[in-house]
């Protein structure tokens, strides 16, 4: 986008480069690695929520811009995979809370599980 501003080359090549690196550390899935060390040869995630509002919206909106049809098909596969548990776990607090403000005994049989 601040290309379209300021026609500079270093930001439309900065935003590939950044889309790339990206990228790179996704997973046959697509949940992209994050930052943090291994615990017993296990390299977790980033948030999955930190994931679709920010890294994959950027990535997106770099694709649309520079019409780059890699980085869609990658931030397309990894939505097809992060909204799945995103939207569930969202619909689970949803149920929870609906549940638990209209039958107060909701909560004892969610703690059973």
């Amino acid at each position: 986008m601040t290309y379209q501003l300021i026609a500079d080359e270093r930001y439309t090549k900065k935003a590939w480069k950044l889309a790339r690196w990206t990228m790179a550390k996704m997973d046959e899935d697509g949940f992209i690695t994050g930052e943090a060390a291994r615990v017993l040869d296990v390299k977790y995630g980033v948030d999955l929520n930190y994931q679709v509002d920010m890294s994959l919206w950027g990535m997106e909106l770099y694709a649309r811009v520079a019409n780059d049809s890699l980085v869609h098909q990658y931030v397309q596969k990894s939505l097809e995979n992060c909204l799945y548990f995103v939207l569930s776990v969202n619909i689970m607090v949803v149920i929870y809370l609906s549940n638990s403000i209209f039958h107060p005994s909701f909560e004892e049989t969610v703690r059973i599980y």
